[in-house]
């Protein structure tokens, strides 16, 4: 399985880093689009603009090259030895997939409790919530080709296109349970990941604080139908 890592070229340090994590395993560095440097103004910032624009580039680049799917790889990102069977085997892929996650973010994730694909020590399970992160994940053509159709506009991060609701553009995106992989907080995590790793929660008060007590039982009952439409349930997918 061709393996890509997006890697900025004022990043040479974690380029040192994942040549090491990888442990020989052959990739094919991108030079990430710069968010610094780029002439955007829209709905993103320039960092997720870039970010989104350089996944593009790959998800075309696997299109063009006929290979029926292949391994991206953010370049701040922890690995675990379960990885390298993961991505030198294929016998374990579904035989229907638009892409697979690799990665855990360690936040609650609706995911489906039925079909469970058994893949040795480890389950595959869709995704039917959000799961932030693109930091590792395989994708086939096909998922491919809609993540480029949906993507055009510039107007959501990689993160959500992918694995927020992937069902709404009718893709089928499994999570590795439990993940071998996870992004490094030890190094910067960029911001077009919204820094997720450091969001300071402000609480709501007055009115605001109201407005959210009477909306809660309705979004309890939102997440319980869901649940039940999809025989899912609410998993924190460990780093393992």
């Amino acid at each position: 399985m061709k393996i890509y890592l997006i890697n900025l070229d004022r990043a040479s340090d974690r380029l040192e880093v994942m040549t090491e994590r990888l442990k020989g395993i052959p990739f094919e560095r991108f030079p990430a689009i710069d968010g610094k440097t780029l002439d955007y103004e829209g709905l993103l910032t320039r960092n997720e603009a870039a970010c989104v624009m350089s996944h593009r580039v790959l998800w075309q680049r696997l299109i063009d090259s006929g290979d029926p799917y292949a391994c991206i790889l953010e370049d701040d990102i922890e690995i675990l030895p379960r990885f390298f069977d993961l991505v030198q085997n294929t016998d374990w892929l579904p035989s229907k997939f638009d892409s697979i996650k690799l990665e855990t973010f360690s936040m609650p994730t609706l995911l489906q409790k039925h079909p469970v694909i058994k893949v040795r020590d480890r389950e595959l399970k869709l995704i039917r919530s959000a799961h932030w992160g693109t930091a590792a994940y395989i994708i086939s053509r096909g998922g491919a080709e809609r993540m480029l159709d949906v993507s055009k506009n510039l107007d959501r991060p990689t993160d959500w296109l992918l694995y927020r609701e992937p069902h709404v553009y009718g893709c089928y995106a499994y999570q590795v349970i439990p993940a071998p992989c996870r992004q490094d907080a030890g190094l910067v995590v960029p911001d077009q990941l919204l820094n997720r790793f450091n969001i300071k929660r402000v609480k709501p008060k007055g009115l605001k604080k109201l407005s959210r007590e009477i909306r809660r039982p309705f979004g309890d009952l939102w997440q319980w139908l869901r649940s039940r439409r999809w025989k899912s349930a609410y998993e924190t997918v460990e780093f393992s």
